[in-house]
């Protein structure tokens, strides 16, 4: 029985023995459409070549999946039987995060292949567009949008900075991601203290700056 072709949405590995590799794709799918679909038991031409399957199989993804894809997703996951009896996985997945990673990096579907993103990648993903290569590095950036990560409130899109009192290296950096157009903010006037009150997008877009970008 054969089920189609490969896509740029759909994905088809011969076992779960290729389960790893299947993560990557969840990454590259959500993060290129928002959504997939992923088969086990069925080979590059779409024909069901089936495999064994046990609840525990089925389990022991849905695990995989959880522990591996951040945030996390609810993805579908059913045995299916083909006309002739052979058993094979369907899984379904979508998202609406900014942006999806598996084990560790964010991954881009290009066609029907999955690729690690590019920082070039990234950067349109958040929307980031003065974000170059020579400031990915700068130590006083870098220290600066970590420590904005930490102070965070509790709705993840303000944090305040004291101007006079806080680390000389972290307010320059600060003001440097200000001037970058990684954050918004200004000085304002706060128990007669000169402040810096930043605001972000979301701890969502600051997570991904940092984790993929800052830290690279």
């Amino acid at each position: 029985m054969n089920i189609g072709i490969e896509t740029e949405k759909v994905e088809f590995k011969k076992s779960t023995a290729e389960l790893e590799k299947g993560i990557e794709v969840i990454s590259a799918m959500l993060n290129k459409h928002g959504k997939g679909e992923l088969f086990f038991g069925v080979n590059d031409s779409g024909e069901v070549v089936g495999q064994q399957i046990s609840d525990n199989t089925l389990r022991e993804i849905a695990q995989k999946i959880k522990e591996q894809i951040e945030p996390q997703i609810a993805p579908e996951i059913e045995k299916l039987t083909s006309d002739d009896g052979v058993g094979y996985i369907r899984i379904a997945f979508e998202g609406r995060e900014l942006a999806y990673k598996a084990k560790g990096k964010y991954y881009i579907r290009i066609g029907t292949t999955s690729h690690e993103m590019t920082t070039a990648q990234l950067v349109e993903r958040l929307q980031a567009p003065n974000l170059t290569s020579s400031n990915i590095h700068n130590p006083y950036l870098n220290k600066a949008m970590l420590e904005v990560e930490k102070r965070l409130n509790s709705t993840g899109n303000c944090a305040l900075f004291h101007l006079y009192q806080d680390d000389e290296e972290v307010i320059y950096g600060v003001q440097q991601a200000i001037a970058e157009g990684y954050l918004q903010g200004g000085v304002q006037t706060n128990d007669g203290l000169l402040i810096h009150k930043i605001t972000v997008p979301g701890k969502e877009y600051l997570r991904i700056l940092n984790d993929s970008i800052i830290k690279s």
